[in-house]
């Protein structure tokens, strides 16, 4: 699978990789979607809700 790097505004870039931890990072602190959540889920989510989390977790 090719990795694109991610243009956020004002022209910043964030790397695949930099995502790929982020999601990561969500996933272990148990935040799930609803075709996930039988996975030890702390919380469930919607699609939007979680792409805000990991958007959170990028900007650490």
């Amino acid at each position: 699978m090719k990795n694109y790097n991610i243009s956020i505004i004002k022209g910043d870039e964030i790397s695949p990789e930099i995502v790929e931890e982020a999601i990561k990072a969500v996933l272990k602190d148990g935040y799930r979607t609803k075709d996930l959540a039988a996975f030890d889920a702390k919380e469930v989510l919607n699609t939007t809700a979680m792409g805000d989390i990991i958007a959170r977790y990028v900007s650490r």
